[in-house]
């Protein structure tokens, strides 16, 4: 999804809001049994139940929060001079997915 598809790339609102519109599309799914009969009701998705993982300060940190989502950005290269700038600025920065998943698991955090 990108600027050829809705005519925004990150960081403009739209791009986070059409990603979000995608998610909320493929929940039926999730709540239905192979017969395609719904097993339970849902609500959908709201931007601050959302969080994006990105690897770019402007695009994906600034982009997701100004669209009202949780963002987490990941520092796969360990440059700490960027990290500590990153961090500087508020964000929460992770070195990779899986210290994501052990950080999300240790401080039972609950978007939204």
């Amino acid at each position: 999804m990108g600027l050829q598809e809705i005519g925004h790339q990150k960081p403009d609102k739209p791009i986070f809001e059409a990603a979000l519109s995608a998610a909320n599309a493929t929940l039926p799914i999730l709540y239905q049994d192979p017969n395609g009969v719904q097993l339970k009701s849902f609500e959908l998705l709201k931007p601050d139940e959302i969080l994006h993982i990105g690897n770019d300060f402007n695009k994906d940190f600034v982009g997701a929060r100004n669209a009202g989502m949780h963002a987490v950005l990941l520092n796969r290269f360990h440059e700490e001079d960027i990290a500590h700038e990153w961090r500087g600025k508020g964000a929460i920065v992770m070195n990779d997915l899986l210290d994501l998943v052990e950080w999300l698991g240790h401080s039972h955090v609950r978007l939204g």
